[in-house]
């Protein structure tokens, strides 16, 4: 356990210094988790914040604003707000190395990009549904969950931040016996090896790079399913309802404002 006691957690985001943040999506806070475990409240009355994400410079922290429907970012140090984009419903959102901002707007099946010091745009809209958006580890992908059905996509990054040859890729398991063809995929995080993590209805599946799932890990008994992931080092962290969990495994987590990482090929 790393912290209960919310509404519904969700956006998992961890900087260099190896602090948590976190929202309450429900409860339109954000919380922090300092590098010795305490939890404080880092920001109020956030609209709704969904996913997050830290930018390269480690002190911006980008936000998800379901009301009014705007992505913002936040100075972790000062507080200070500002607005990137007005007008959209975004869900969840990743920030390259090179500043590249990509966020995901459900209802329109969309991905959008903005590049740096460029307007916003967006990337692609030829998904089948998306939710939870990543980048690999090399950041020459990008993937973006279907919360509605059982595939995460993936995508070609272009030069200029768009988005090319969108494919469903990594194929998901569905709880047995199901007649529900969600997944429930919402968010992800990679390791430097490759490895993709997906919170949904089963569990955080881990996917090898060919797109095969190897390994579920099923939340608590009692507790919710995982609405996102993300990892810090050797140490995964799943939102679940009302509270945040973490686990000690033996992949390193990969993180989208750090330097690409090219993983070795794996074989078929």
């Amino acid at each position: 356990m790393v912290s209960e006691g919310h509404q519904f957690t969700e956006g998992p985001a961890v900087n260099a210094d190896g602090e948590l943040f976190f929202t309450d999506l429900e409860g339109s806070k954000i919380w922090r988790v300092s590098t010795d475990g305490e939890t404080s409240l880092f920001r109020a009355d956030t609209g709704g914040t969904n996913g997050l994400a830290f930018a390269p410079d480690g002190r911006t922290l980008y936000g998800c604003q379901r009301e009014p429907g705007r992505l913002v970012s936040w100075n972790i140090d000062s507080g200070e707000l500002t607005v990137h984009l007005n007008g959209v419903k975004p869900n969840d959102v990743v920030v390259a190395h090179d500043g590249t901002v990509y966020f995901s707007e459900p209802r329109k099946k969309a991905i959008w990009v903005i590049p740096p010091g460029g307007e916003a745009k967006i990337a692609s809209d030829a998904f089948s549904g998306v939710n939870g958006v990543i980048l690999s580890t090399d950041q020459s992908l990008v993937y973006a969950a279907d919360y509605t059905g059982r595939f995460v996509s993936s995508a070609q990054r272009k030069p200029d931040g768009t988005l090319a040859f969108v494919q469903p890729y990594y194929h998901l398991h569905l709880p047995p016996a199901s007649v529900d063809i969600r997944s429930h995929a919402d968010g992800m995080a990679v390791s430097k090896d490759g490895w993709l993590f997906v919170a949904t209805a089963m569990g955080v599946q881990i996917c090898d790079q060919p797109g095969r799932v190897h390994l579920i890990v099923p939340s608590p008994i009692g507790e919710r399913h995982p609405s996102n992931v993300c990892l810090h080092q050797e140490v995964l962290y799943a939102t679940c309802g009302g509270k945040v969990f973490r686990r000690k495994i033996n992949l390193k987590g990969a993180q989208a404002w750090a330097p690409p990482v090219k993983p070795d090929k794996q074989r078929l």
